[in-house]
């Protein structure tokens, strides 16, 4: 028998593995999983985004995809990023942002896709304020798409709390507001009854010369668009 065969008889073989690098001057950076949600059927910007964060989901609209979430939920696989495309019309893209806050999915940031919308649903898209950022995923690069989602990640993340500063510059404002409206009452009763005589007299005067109304009365626009007689 071989000198080598009875050796591994007697004594089993244990490899042992090192690594050995050779220092570069870009050091390479392991990706962590980045992964998200699709909303809609636009396989062109379902591949773009397999190729920028690796992988993903897809749902048709906005009640498949928050079952979706409930099940990612439960498996603790949330995904890092929501994306609907802006072409699933107005009703869907509202009932995301409604169904993400009341599932509280909220801290996940929610982008809206118009690569292939018009300037008109981008419009209102800005002024429902129905998402965090309306963006054309097909003109960014992977890296690009992480930069914007680490910043939403951040944002949403940091709770928004009053200082002690701010606490007392707006306790500072309320009781100036309530000094004002006592001063305004109080110095417009003393004055109403003080010219009363006065006013009495104009009223005559009017009445006498021209046989018309003593008070002038004008429609005026108020608070939150109320209209009043002024």
């Amino acid at each position: 028998m071989e000198p080598t065969a009875m050796l591994l008889e007697k004594k089993p073989l244990t490899r042992k593995y090192k690594h050995f690098s050779i220092p570069s001057a870009t050091p390479v950076v392991e990706a962590d999983s980045f992964e998200f949600l699709f909303i809609g059927k636009n396989s062109l910007i379902i591949n773009h985004l397999i190729a920028s964060c690796e992988s993903g989901y897809a749902a048709e609209n906005s009640e498949k995809a928050i079952n979706m979430l409930e099940r990612l939920r439960r498996n603790n696989k949330l995904p890092d990023l929501i994306i609907a495309d802006s072409v699933i019309g107005k009703e869907e893209l509202m009932q995301v942002k409604k169904s993400l806050t009341e599932k509280h999915f909220d801290r996940i940031p929610y982008f809206i896709d118009n690569s292939f919308g018009s300037q008109e649903v981008n419009q209102w898209i800005s002024n429902e304020l129905c998402c965090d950022d309306v963006i054309e995923f097909t003109a960014l690069s992977g890296m690009q798409i992480r930069k914007k989602v680490d910043f939403w990640k951040k944002m949403k993340s940091t709770p928004v709390e009053p200082t002690i500063k701010e606490n007392r510059k707006d306790f500072k404002h309320k009781t100036q507001a309530v000094l004002k409206r006592v001063i305004d009452i109080v110095l417009s009763t003393f004055l109403m009854v003080t010219l009363s005589p006065i006013f009495l007299l104009i009223a005559i005067a009017l009445k006498l010369e021209s046989g018309g109304p003593c008070i002038y009365v004008s429609r005026r626009a108020g608070k939150g668009y109320r209209i009043f007689k002024f």
